[in-house]
């Protein structure tokens, strides 16, 4: 960018922790079947602000619980979700880079922290 607009987000590709197995039950399974919804919903173009709302609590709640690929799996696609329907500059396009970077902080990656909160200071 030319250093007065943020960047478009990441358009990755968010996997569920490593160590997470399709067996799995309880939380561990429950949670894998609602980021398979979340991954379908976007996939249909679900133009939808309670999605965005959904997926920004559950990645507060794993925030919270310590599992911070979860949260930043949630929080990209919340992220993606923000800019398609408000927009690049709008303010919870900033939160939610701001919350990016918590979670990058949180996880011990100063370096992409950093870089989030540039980002969400920009807008």
């Amino acid at each position: 960018t030319d250093g007065t607009h943020p960047a478009a987000p990441e358009q990755q590709q968010a996997q569920p922790h490593p160590d997470r197995q399709e067996s799995d039950t309880g939380t561990g399974a429950h949670l894998s079947r609602m980021m398979q919804q979340a991954a379908a919903a976007e996939a249909i173009q679900v133009d939808d602000a309670d999605i965005l709302q959904v997926l920004s609590n559950l990645a507060a709640c794993l925030i919270d619980l310590g599992d911070f690929n979860n949260a930043l799996w949630f929080s990209v696609k919340a992220l993606n979700i923000c800019v398609a329907l408000k927009g690049p500059e709008h303010l919870d396009t900033a939160n939610l880079y701001d919350s990016i970077g918590r979670i990058h902080l949180q996880a011990g990656d100063n370096k992409m922290a950093l870089h989030k909160f540039e980002l969400a200071k920009a807008i």
